[in-house]
C-alpha cells in the first residue's frame, strides 16, 4: 500500500509538501485548514515493512480541524507521545534534505468515496442475483434471494440519504424507511432456515443500526475510514506504518 494507492482508489488530496521554517513545520495546506477527516505522512522515498514497501510513515485522523490537528505536530506537549516522535524524526528527515508529504481525506472527501462504493455494491449485487438465477435453485431458494436482494437495496438506498445529508423535511421519511426496513429485516431472519442468507440479513441489520442511528455520523465515519485503511495497509503488509505501531497519544 503507496501513496498511489492512496491518490487513485481513495481520491485523496496532495501530495502536500512539509517545509522545515525556522524550528517548526509548515504545512502548506490552502483550502483545507478548516476541513476534518483522515490525513497520512508519507516519505519521498520507499522503505521495507515485513512484507513488502511502502512510503506511507503515519495514518492518522482528526475530529476537530487539519490546521488544528498540526499544530500539535508543530509544538507537541510532553504527554503527546506519538507527536514528539513525528516531530523528531520529522525535523531529522527535513535537515537531511529529505521531502515529507501529507495526503488529506476530508469527511465530505470520505462521503463521495463510500457513495461511490455504494453505487458499486448495488451493482455487484444485481450482477449476482442474475448469477443466482441461472443455477438451478428451487422457487423458495430464489424467492428468498430476491427478497434479501430488496432489502439490501432499501438498505443501500437509506444509507445514500444519510450519506448526502439529512434534511429536516426529510427525517420523518428517513424514520419511517429505517423502520420498515428493519421490520422486514427482522422477518425475513425469523422465517428464513439457510443459515448463510440468514447470517447475511443480520449482518446487514446491525450494519443499518449502525450507520442510521449513529448519534455524530462525522466521528463515526472519520474513525469507520481510519480504520479501514489501517486494515487495508495490515493486509498488505502485515504490520501497521512505523508510527502508528508505536502510536501513544
Amino acid at each position: 500500500m503507496k501513496c498511489k494507492d492512496l491518490l487513485v482508489y481513495f481520491k485523496f488530496k496532495g501530495p502536500y509538501k512539509i517545509i522545515l521554517e525556522k524550528g517548526t513545520f509548515k504545512f502548506n495546506i490552502e483550502g483545507y485548514e478548516d476541513k476534518k477527516g483522515i490525513y497520512v505522512f508519507i516519505l519521498d522515498e520507499e522503505f521495507p515493512r515485513f512484507k513488502g514497501k511502502t512510503d506511507i510513515l503515519y495514518i492518522g485522523k482528526t475530529e476537530n480541524t487539519f490546521k488544528s490537528r498540526f499544530s500539535g505536530y508543530k509544538n507537541p506537549s510532553k504527554d503527546q507521545r506519538t507527536n514528539r516522535k513525528l516531530y523528531r524524526y520529522f525535523k531529522q528527515l527535513l535537515e537531511e534534505k529529505k521531502d515529507i508529504y501529507v495526503l488529506l481525506l476530508s469527511y465530505e472527501d470520505i462521503k463521495k468515496v463510500i457513495l461511490e462504493n455504494l453505487d458499486e455494491h448495488e451493482e455487484i449485487l444485481n450482477q449476482q442475483l442474475e448469477e443466482f438465477k441461472k443455477d438451478k435453485f428451487n422457487k423458495s431458494d430464489l424467492k428468498n434471494l430476491q427478497s434479501l436482494s430488496n432489502i439490501v437495496k432499501s438498505f443501500l438506498k437509506i444509507k445514500k440519504e444519510f450519506l448526502k445529508g439529512k434534511k429536516e423535511d426529510d427525517k420523518d421519511v428517513l424514520e419511517n424507511n429505517f423502520k420498515e426496513v428493519k421490520r422486514r429485516l427482522k422477518s425475513f431472519t425469523d422465517k428464513n432456515t439457510d443459515e448463510d442468507i440468514k447470517k447475511n440479513a443480520e449482518e446487514i441489520l446491525r450494519n443499518l443500526e449502525e450507520n442510521i442511528k449513529e448519534d455524530d455520523e462525522i466521528k463515526a465515519l472519520i474513525r469507520y475510514f481510519e480504520n479501514y485503511l489501517l486494515e487495508e495497509f495490515r493486509t498488505h503488509h502485515w504490520e501497521l506504518p512505523p508510527f502508528n505501531s508505536q502510536s501513544g497519544g
